[in-house]
């Protein structure tokens, strides 16, 4: 179980220093689809340049042309690019052909998605190597049984996927990241409680321990 720090609205300076900071407790770096709106995909070839052995994340949330846009991810560095579960087979196929060709993986979001088990059947036969289960930040701030749902999603998901991992992502602190622990996704994605804590680091390290996976 892998922990992915997505950083969402942060300027680029601000996720260079959030980066400077955590980046021994993290495993993955995701350059968050605001950020990718503010700076463009030079935000991930910024964060390359800058730390070249860390695993970027793209969110790229990728919707049509899935050839073209996942390869400018890739070229700009990112390990992995977001491709919505809601776009067509063939932008998904396109964007795992592009990630074949150089060397990337492609994770699909089921943002939005009602039948995530089905949908996520149909995505792990098309290639990816990821698939996630993602409460956006607008259905957070609503649905005061976001928790429940995700952990009863996660349970779905592994259930039916045979290739992909797992990753899961929206609103998880430490407080809660027990229970989704409990259900061993490949990655557990955090934004802001990481990323807004007073303490960064201090917050890294208390989800780590929360997940089970704390470093020495």
């Amino acid at each position: 179980m892998r922990l992915q720090l997505a950083i969402d609205t942060q300027t680029l300076s601000e996720a260079e220093a959030l980066v400077s900071r955590v980046r021994d407790l993290v495993d993955l770096v995701e350059v968050g689809t605001p950020l990718m709106i503010r700076e463009g995909v030079g935000a991930v070839r910024r964060l390359r340049a800058v730390f070249p052995d860390l695993t970027l994340v793209a969110d790229l949330k990728i919707a049509d042309g899935g050839h073209f846009e996942a390869t400018l991810g890739f070229e700009a560095g990112a390990r992995i690019v977001t491709v919505l579960a809601a776009a067509a087979d063939e932008t998904i196929r396109d964007a795992v052909r592009a990630g074949h060709e150089r060397g990337g993986e492609v994770m699909v979001d089921l943002m939005g998605v009602s039948d995530l088990a089905g949908r996520a059947a149909e995505v792990d036969r098309l290639g990816v190597r990821w698939v996630c289960l993602h409460t956006p930040v607008d259905v957070q701030r609503g649905d005061a049984d976001a928790e429940r749902r995700a952990v009863e999603g996660l349970r779905r998901l592994k259930a039916v996927l045979r290739s992909a991992g797992t990753a899961v992502a929206g609103g998880i602190t430490a407080a809660t990241a027990p229970a989704v622990a409990a259900l061993r996704p490949d990655l557990v994605v955090v934004g802001s409680a990481i990323a807004r804590a007073a303490d960064p680091r201090a917050a890294a390290t208390a989800l780590r321990r929360a997940l089970g996976e704390e470093r020495p």
